[in-house]
């Protein structure tokens, strides 16, 4: 029964950082940036390689339609672009343009600079450690191993 208590208080801890994290970046973004984290995870899905609006939704573990509507936002404000993909006409690529990768590095820099003010300062051995720990608790809930 122990077990379960932890594991329940770790579900909580979990839910509660992502959820504080996400309030905070947010806050940063719209007044730096006039951005969402959901429009810089969107950038930033497109920039490692992340091509098409489902396999964004899919890595951003977020439904299509959410996804599409920011897509559309981020078009419409001259981030991206959508081309014909080469083997499907009826699907879309997206790319992003310059004035999109600019974006991307400011909202980093703005990111940066609200980690480094001291009040959020993390050592590169907790972030590390961190990282290792949620991957490992990741692999548990997808895979139970």
């Amino acid at each position: 029964m122990a077990a379960t208590t932890d594991l329940l208080e770790l579900f909580r801890v979990v839910l509660q950082s992502a959820r504080d994290t996400d309030r905070l970046l947010n806050e940063w973004l719209d007044e730096d940036a006039n951005m969402t984290m959901q429009d810089l995870s969107v950038l930033h899905a497109i920039d490692v390689g992340v091509a098409y609006p489902t396999e964004i939704a899919a890595r951003l573990n977020q439904a299509s339609p959410t996804v599409s509507h920011v897509i559309s936002r981020l078009v419409s404000r001259g981030f991206i672009e959508r081309e014909r993909a080469d083997d499907d006409g009826r699907k879309r690529r997206l790319t992003l343009t310059k004035s999109g990768a600019a974006m991307l590095e400011r909202c980093k820099t703005v990111i940066g600079r609200g980690l480094e003010d001291g009040r959020y300062k993390l050592t590169d051995k907790d972030v590390v450690r961190t990282q290792k720990a949620l991957e490992k608790y990741l692999k548990i809930m997808r895979f139970g191993a």
